[in-house]
Parts: structure tokens; C-alpha cells; sequence
């Protein structure tokens, strides 16, 4: 298999129709369906604390270190960006691969929990019993859905029921992506 560069010239056609012929093409879907869900830190969170996030919500750590959300992936990375933009933060990226067991809600309860930790931390090390100060807004940018949720799936393909419903939806798909793009 492969690719051919249509940018490329070739003057034997018969060498670029079999170009043309080759490649292959994988499609597959996991078992389960999987959703993302990402929590921008603000620059008052350090990539210690960051990571402190991250094994707060890691599924994986329910069994060792007794926290974790059921079937939740979770990774700290660095989100960078100009500095009139906020400059560089730390993103905390989840792959839900479970989401009916480990959903948005849940990473919700656990991410407030970890917010009051590290408000009674904060007044710790001030001297200060109030905590008014640091509120979610100090730590947290954003924290965002990435993608479609699996019930936004299955209420699109319950809606679809014929074929010109897929062509409307594709140009949908398409004018929003121009859109986006800044392409007319």
C-alpha cells in the first residue's frame, strides 16, 4: 500500500494509476463508546499540583492508592500557549472509557473535592483559616466536554432514517467546518 502526492508530476500513467489503486484503509470502533473531558488549570497550579489532580480522577489508582474514578485514563499536560494569552497552564486530559460508569459528573465530584484540598493547603500555608480567597476560579480555567457524548450519537442515528437526512446533516457538518476554518 500507500499514499500517492498529487502534487507530484508522473509521466508513465501506468505507474500512477497503480499508485492510485494501492492503500489501505482501517476502520473500527472501540467496544465501548469513549468520551473526553478536559480541566484547564490557571497558572496558579504548578505541575506538582497539576499531577495531584490527575491521580485524583485516575481509575486506575482506586485499587492502590484507594481514589479514582471507575474507567477514567487521565493525563497532565502541558497546555501552551502566548502570554497575552494567559501563558503556558497545565491541562488535565480524561478518556471516560467507561461513561455510564465513569461519567463527567463523577470527575465533577471528585475535581470540587480536590478544589477544597487544595484550598485548606493554601490557608494552611497563609496562616489563614478563611479560605475565601481561592475559589474554583483560582484553579480552574476551563474544564470542557471534548467531542460528542454517546447519547448525542445514538439521537442523531435515531433522527437519521434516510438518506437525504445524511446529506442535509453532512452539509451542515461541512458549511460549520468552513465556518470555523474562515474558508467562504
Amino acid at each position: 500500500g500507500g499514499a500517492h502526492d498529487n502534487n507530484i508530476s508522473d509521466n508513465n500513467e501506468n505507474q500512477q494509476q497503480q499508485q492510485y489503486e494501492k492503500g489501505e484503509c482501517t476502520i473500527g470502533t472501540p467496544l465501548e463508546f469513549v468520551e473526553n473531558y478536559n480541566i484547564r488549570l490557571t497558572p496558579n497550579v504548578d505541575f506538582g499540583t497539576a499531577k495531584t489532580l490527575t491521580q485524583v480522577l485516575r481509575g486506575r489508582n482506586i485499587a492502590t492508592k484507594g481514589m479514582g474514578v471507575p474507567g477514567v485514563e487521565a493525563l497532565t499536560l502541558p497546555y501552551i500557549r502566548h502570554a497575552d494569552h494567559g501563558g503556558n497552564v497545565y491541562e488535565v486530559a480524561c478518556n471516560l472509557l467507561e461513561p455510564k460508569i465513569g461519567s463527567v459528573e463523577m470527575i465533577e465530584v471528585e475535581l470540587e473535592k480536590w478544589i477544597q484540598q487544595q484550598k485548606q493547603q493554601l490557608s494552611k500555608d497563609d496562616g489563614d483559616d478563611t479560605n475565601d480567597q481561592y475559589d474554583r476560579d483560582y484553579f480552574i480555567e476551563k474544564a470542557y466536554r471534548v467531542g460528542t457524548t454517546e447519547e448525542q450519537c445514538l439521537s442523531l442515528l435515531k433522527n437519521a432514517d434516510d438518506d437525504e437526512y445524511w446529506m442535509r446533516y453532512d452539509q451542515q457538518v461541512f458549511s460549520t467546518f468552513n465556518d470555523f476554518l474562515g474558508y467562504k
